[in-house]
This record gives structure tokens, sequence and C-alpha cells, in this order.
């Protein structure tokens, strides 16, 4: 690599051309670029003092050098010479319209010493090739034909924001001055070269890079021209189309979720990470596939990833999961990966999926159980998923989690339901629009109603609502009025207002009249107090539990969830890691083999270590023992009840009176600990194992 300073303008001049590779960004800089390199400009030609100013780096790599022409790609600058380049046009287009004695060059000279190689043709013609739309724009720009140019176009802002600073400076001289006094560290980067780390390191100024512009450039910038052409156009490009009118940080976004599925990372990486862990972890994440096959995969994940966190409304499903809970969206990948590749997912089944996450999230809301760790915590979910039955495994490890991360009861989500501050919860819109949807085939669209208070909101209460509620008018209004049962919607809130149940009921647009189905209760009550209220809190909390319900687990459904991962944990498994002293390890060996022999085709024993320091037993789907290496011994812990135990040996420790075991991972579910000291305890144990295996196989 070799760098030099050099003015602007020599490094224009020659019969030469600068081509920006496909995979850079589009032109991105703005009113607050222009105006500093505007003002720069002023700045520099009135300082006597001052012989230049550097305007940044423009790194090029040789594409091809021949005698008296020499193309040249655009690493890093691409903004500046963009700008540059629309600078002159606007100064080029400014003095042919003046037709003023000025020192500055003329019009033909800016267009053939900076804009145009005069004595080329065809794609060789122009001095800088931009790529995507962009080219087109600047084409135009520079071949003064802008009468179709798209007027919003960042480098059409720009062209004529140049020129309108000089309809107002007038003194052309001191902008022509300021332009020749500015400088640029010329950076040649040799072939041999990584122009990538060379980016990386001059990119710090300007319009700051997306993560995935340069994960972008990293993937793609190694390539031949056509290789870059091609592999840009068949998917990045569209996977830039897939979000298009989306966040400007949205492939980014999508970046990040796709690393954490590769790498199975349950922790969210921190966004100014996303290219520093692609880079690092590319080579893991691509395996031995070839480039083309990584982003045929990106392609389409990203489509999965954008079916959920740019869903529109006319996707039901996936609309209402990402409005409660957009840190699905690593399940949710996994969830359509398996719906559309894998074919293990149907369609019905994969909006059930949906709506039982949608329900987790909802009831968690109304409870006002913290959220927690939800990215975390749904992303491992999304890796331990049994892909070739996901729907079942969705159901069974949401149902296994229990403490802060549980699925909330019935019961207990309808005690909230009936009690909480409905009108002050942040999605009761959501709900309200949730319940009146319910289980129709024509759902309302509800977004132009308006939350309606039944029993009136103001203090000042109309005669009619304080006869009657009674002498406790006050109390009860305090008391009921923003329970769910007093809410409703309606597209007639200002004409409802305070006035009373009956004129609710009976006027033009009241609840006698609404085709909302919330509003069918109210209609046929003659009174509107505490008791009405309550009934129709209750009413829809049992609605709301058929809603939004809880996962259905049968037994079976269980056990092969179960068994798959006493499979997965046996396989990850690595016993001889498990910290033993020699005489430990020698019982450890006479029990093993003995319990290993009991395996058969009906019944595998599945082996464990979750730690370095225990191993547990299973058959089939369910523990029947935890081994813990002690000092010259083993504890061994088991699930069947001491009284039985004890009446094989007086050894038998009952677990009742314990609080816990140290380094033991099944303590709770354990009722009897026996410690195997010596070889002539080796039959007792093993009789009390085996008491403990065939009590757990008949249960299977």
């Amino acid at each position: 690599m070799e760098a030099k300073n050099r003015f602007l303008f020599e490094f224009l001049e020659g019969t030469k051309q600068f081509c920006i590779p496909i995979y850079q960004r589009n032109y991105s800089w703005n009113k607050k670029q222009w105006l500093q390199l505007w003002n720069d400009i002023l700045s520099i030609s009135k300082d006597e003092n001052r012989d230049s100013h550097f305007f940044g780096s423009i790194a090029c790599s040789p594409m091809k050098i021949s005698p008296g022409f020499s193309h040249w790609f655009v690493v890093d600058g691409q903004q500046r010479l963009t700008t540059i380049t629309l600078l002159f046009s606007a100064l080029r287009d400014y003095l042919a319209a003046e037709n003023s004695d000025y020192s500055a060059p003329k019009p033909d000279e800016i267009q053939n010493r900076y804009l145009c190689n005069p004595f080329k043709t065809g794609d060789e013609r122009r001095k800088l090739l931009l790529r995507r739309n962009d080219d087109e724009y600047l084409s135009m720009i520079v071949d003064k034909s802008t009468d179709f140019i798209d007027h919003d176009s960042l480098l059409y802002k720009a062209y004529k924001f140049f020129l309108q600073q000089l309809e107002k400076e007038r003194n052309i001289n001191d902008v022509y001055d300021g332009i020749n006094r500015l400088i640029i560290v010329d950076v040649t980067i040799d072939p041999k070269d990584n122009p990538q780390l060379i980016f990386e390191s001059l990119n710090s100024t300007g319009v700051p890079l997306e993560q995935s512009d340069l994960v972008r450039n990293f993937m793609l910038m190694g390539l031949t021209v056509a290789q870059q052409d091609s592999c840009y156009t068949k998917y990045w490009y569209q996977i830039e189309r897939v979000y298009q009118g989306a966040p400007q940080d949205a492939v980014s976004n999508f970046l990040r979720a796709y690393i954490c599925l590769k790498l199975r990372r349950a922790r969210g990486i921190p966004f100014n990470q996303i290219y520093n862990e692609f880079r690092n972890n590319f080579n893991r994440i691509k395996g031995e596939r070839n480039l083309e096959s990584v982003l045929e995969e990106m392609l389409r994940w990203a489509r999965y990833h954008a079916q959920f966190s740019q869903a529109k409304k006319n996707k039901h499903a996936l609309y209402r999961l990402n409005q409660v809970l957009p840190e699905a969206v690593v399940l949710v990948m996994v969830l359509l990966i398996c719906k559309c590749e894998l074919n293990t997912l149907t369609d019905d089944d994969f909006v059930k999926a949906l709506g039982l996450l949608e329900s987790y999230s909802f009831r968690r809301m109304v409870t006002g159980i913290t959220r927690g760790s939800y990215w975390s915590n749904l992303a491992r979910l999304a890796f331990n998923l049994d892909r070739n039955a996901p729907h079942r495994s969705l159901q069974v490890r949401l149902n296994w989690w229990t403490g802060k991360f549980r699925f909330p009861s019935d019961k207990e989500f309808k005690e909230s339901l009936v009690q909480f501050d409905a009108y002050s919860f942040r999605r009761v819109r959501y709900m309200l629009d949730a319940l009146e949807n319910y289980e129709t085939k024509e759902p309302q669209d509800t977004s132009n109603y308006t939350i309606e208070h039944v029993l009136p909101q103001s203090r000042n209460l109309r005669p009619e609502w304080q006869k009657m509620l009674g002498e406790n008018s006050s109390d009860i209004q305090e008391r009921c009025v923003h329970r769910l049962g007093n809410l409703t919607l309606t597209g007639y809130n200002p004409e409802l207002s305070n006035k009373s149940f009956e004129q609710k009921k009976t006027m033009d647009g009241g609840f006698r009249d609404s085709p909302i189905r919330l509003n069918k209760f109210i209609a046929k009550q003659d009174f509107w107090t505490d008791k009405e209220i309550n009934v129709r809190s209750n009413n829809l909390s049992e609605q709301a539990k058929l809603r939004w319900p809880r996962p259905e687990v049968t037994k079976n459904m269980n056990n092969s969830e179960l068994e798959i991962r006493n499979r997965r944990r046996r396989d990850n498994s690595d016993i001889s890691k498990v910290e033993m002293d020699n005489f430990a390890r020698l019982l450890f060996a006479e029990i093993r083999k003995e319990i290993l022999s009991w395996s058969d085709e009906a019944r595998t024993i599945y082996e464990i270590n979750l730690t370095k320091q225990q191993i547990s037993y299973h058959v089939g789907p369910l523990f029947f023992a935890e081994v813990i290496p002690r000092r010259k011994r083993l504890a061994i812990l088991l699930p069947i009840p001491h009284d039985k135990a004890k009446a094989l040996s007086n050894k038998c420790i009952d677990l009742s009176r314990y609080s816990f075991i140290p380094s033991s991972k099944f303590f709770r579910i354990c009722k009897t600990l026996i410690s195997f000291e010596d070889k002539s305890d080796l039959s007792t144990a093993l009789e009390l194992l085996s008491r403990s295996f065939q009590q757990q196989k008949e249960k299977c």
C-alpha cells in the first residue's frame, strides 16, 4: 500500500476512470456533509495563511492500467468522490448560465478535466462510474440531461444544493480557489494487500456505515468483478429488496439474528459488534460451503426474518406476535425453516405455534411478570426445538418453564384480568381488538375506533349515574371505571361522552345500534353498576382464557420431548471429564457397567453429565439415578421413597431433611441418598439402583 498527499484537482486530472464496486452502498451523504464541505471551501479560500485543507482519504485498487488510460476500483472515499463530482457539475452549469468573466475554468474545461475523458467513448467516457440506480442519476447530471431525473434522489438534491449555494455566493473565484486547495491522501492498494482491512481503517468520517454495509463489503470485496456482479445481483441486492421501505438498520438486524442462529448464540449481539462477530466467525458460518451457498441461505433466511420483523396487518398471526413479542424473531425463523424447508410444520400448526407464543407474552404482560431475558430464553428454545416435530416441541418446552419465565396459569391470568387497571394497560387496544375478533369469519377493522368507558371516568357524574350507582357512587366509580368489564370500543366516543346509561344505549350510534360484538352484553342490560361490570369482566376473562390459551401437553408429548432432550445431552456428554479420585473411579466403574447392561431395545438408558461433578441416568424420558463423586466414595441420589429404600439398607438417608445437596442437578426430584464407600456396599447399591430403574421403566 502506498499513500501520499495530493491536491484533489491533480488526483482527478488525466485520462482515468474510477469505478465504485457493486457491493458498495449507495450515495448517502446529506445536507450536513454537503454544508460542511461548502463551508470548508469558503473558509480556506478566504484564509491567506492556509495553502490547503484536508478533505479526507481516497483509497483505490488498480483494475486495469494501460498506456494513456487507467481504471481504478474505489475501495474507500466514494462519498467524497461522488460529492466533488456533483459540485463540479453544479459549478459547470452555473458558469454556463451566468456567462460571466471569472478566473475559474470555463464550463467545457470543467467537463473535460474533472468530469469526463474527452477522447473516450461509451463506458470509458465518464471519470466516475457508480453502481445501481445511482449511476443512472449521475450520468444524467454529468450529461446535463436532468429532465427525467428523480428529484428525490440524494444525488440530485446534492447537485441542486451546490447550485443554490453558488447562486448565493456569487464570488465564484473564491469557490474555485477553495476547491483547488483541497488535498486528499491518495491511497494506492497493492493487489497483495487486504482491501477490507484498509477499508475498515480508513472509513471513519462522513456518514457511518451500517453494520450490513461492512458485512456486504467483507463478503464481496475479494471476488473478481464478474463474481461481485453475479453475487450482488443474485443475492445481496435481493436481500436489500426484501427490506425495501423498512428502517435503515433492518438488514443489520437480520444479520444479528442470522449470526445468533448459525452460532447457536443465546445472548444478543450488541448492534455495533454485528460485523465483528460475523467476520470473526465467518469460517464457522461458512463451513465447507462456497460463498454462493452462504449467500443463498442468507437470502432465504432474510425472507423468513422479514416476514416477522416487517409483518403487515394482513399477515394477522405474524403481525400480532411481532406487536407483543418482537424478541421471538430467531424462534420464528426456525419455525419458518421447519415449515418451508423441512416440511415438518403445517400451515395450521405454524399459526397455532405463533398463537401460543402470543399467548405466552400476553399472559405475562397481564399478570405483571417481568419480561426478563426474553431474547436469550427464546433463542435457546429455538436452538433446542425438535425440528422433526416443532409444534409439539414448542408446547412442551413452554410448559416446562417455571419461576420468572413461567407460562401463567388460567387462574393467575383470570384473576389479573378481572382486577387490573385495564385502561392503563399499554396493550389495551390490542386486547380489545383481539377479543372483538375472536372466532369470527367477519373480523372488524377496529383501527378507527376509540376506547369507551361505559361508566364515565369524569369526576362530575351526572345525577342519573349517581342514582343508578347508589350512595357509594364515587367509590364504585373509582374502583370499577378502568376495569376490563367497563371498557369497550366505539366509533361514537364524542357523542357518547358522559351521557346517562340509557342515552348511551338508545341514541343513534349507541350500544343497541352497534355492530361491535363487545357491545352486545352492554346493550342488553337495564342497569350499569359494579355488579354488571364484574359480570362482564368475568365473561371477558373467560373468553380471554380461550383466546390466549396455555399449551395442552399430554403425557406422551412430554415423554417424547424428554427423551429427545436426554438423547441430545447424552451425545454431548463426556463421562471421562467427570472429576473423581482413583478410588471413587473404581467404585464408579463397578456400578456403571451394571447400569448400562440394563438397556434394551424397548428402553434406552441415557448416561449424561451436565457438569464435571455429577452423572445422571435416565430410562427413556425418566430420570432414575444421579451419581456424585466424593472423596473416596460415591453419593447416589434416587427418586424412590425413603421408607422403601430403608428396608434394604439402614445407610439410606431421607433427603426431605435437606435443603440442597452440593453438585446435584436432580436433588428436587430425589427422595433417597445412599453413600457407596466400599465394594462391600456394591450389592446394596445395585439393588437400590435396579429398583429405581424398574420403578421408572414401568412409568414410561
